[in-house]
């Protein structure tokens, strides 16, 4: 086979069955056309990174209730949290407002305040405060539906 010329996933996915079935003595890399598929990078991130626990971080990098850091992942932007009570959350990192990021590198914070509005978020994910949008938004009525 080909394998610096693979343009479908089905071929892709032939040549990772032939090269799988190798001896270990005829083992080699995977040559780049394994790298550069488009089709197939979005198969993997359906069947691999939708589907499957992703690692992201350690717990010991949150070790405090506060402690964040923010990751991507298959381009979604995230935050990794242990939030007030003690749980490890991973939050959208995108306020549900107007789709700002909210936060960038790590540090501690009771509330992940969005730079654009102001929106503030607790850090368990929950809508605290929506400056301005008062009437239609009751933060006194669960707003569940307004987390990241």
């Amino acid at each position: 086979m080909d394998f610096q010329n693979l343009n479908g996933v089905n071929e892709i996915l032939d040549a990772l069955a032939e090269i799988r079935d190798l001896d270990a003595s005829q083992a080699h890399s995977m040559p780049s056309g394994f790298y550069a598929s488009e089709a197939f990078l979005e198969l993997e991130k359906e069947e691999i990174f939708r589907k499957e626990w992703v690692c992201l971080g350690r717990v010991e990098e949150v070790p405090k209730p506060g402690d964040y850091f923010t990751t991507e992942l298959i381009d979604e932007p995230l935050i990794v949290v242990r939030s007030q009570d003690k749980k490890v959350r991973v939050l959208s990192n995108v306020c549900r407002h107007r789709s700002s990021v909210i936060l960038e590198g790590k540090g501690n914070a009771k509330n992940f305040v969005c730079p654009y509005h102001a929106w503030t978020y607790g850090n368990d994910g929950q809508l605290l405060r929506a400056p301005y949008m008062l009437s239609l938004i009751h933060i006194s009525e669960p707003t569940r539906r307004y987390a990241i």
